[in-house]
C-alpha cells in the first residue's frame, strides 16, 4: 500500500533522476511496476517484520550487551550492584531510621 503511495512515489522518482539523469525517462514506468509487484511487496514486508522485531527488542539488546559486553561495562554494573546492596544492608541495620530519617528521595 505504501509503495503506491503517490508522495512515496514522487521520492523515488527523485532520487532515481538525481542519481540516474540517464534513465530518468524510464523511472516512473518503474516504479509503477515496481509498486505492485508481488516479489517486491513480500520482500518489503519482510524487511518491516525484521525491523519492528528489532525496534521492539532494543532494551533487551541493552541488557544483553551489559552481560556479555565488555569487561569495564561489567565491573561498573557489578560495582553499582554492590553499592546498592551496602546501603540497603545499612539502612535496615539502623532500626532507629525508620522514626528519625526524612524520606531521601520523593
Amino acid at each position: 500500500e505504501i509503495l503506491t503511495d503517490e508522495e512515496v512515489q514522487k521520492t523515488i522518482l527523485l532520487a532515481c533522476t538525481d542519481r540516474f539523469p540517464d534513465l530518468a525517462a524510464q523511472a516512473k514506468q518503474r516504479i509503477a511496476e515496481f509498486a505492485v509487484d508481488a516479489d517486491v511487496q513480500n520482500h518489503a514486508r519482510e524487511a518491516m517484520s525484521w525491523a519492528s522485531h528489532y525496534l521492539g527488542q532494543g532494551e533487551a539488546l541493552v541488557v544483553a550487551y551489559i552481560e556479555q559486553g565488555p569487561t569495564a561495562v561489567r565491573l561498573c554494573a557489578c560495582i553499582a550492584a554492590c553499592v546498592s546492596v551496602v546501603r540497603a544492608v545499612g539502612y535496615l541495620m539502623n532500626p532507629l531510621g525508620l522514626w528519625t530519617d526524612t524520606v531521601p528521595c520523593v
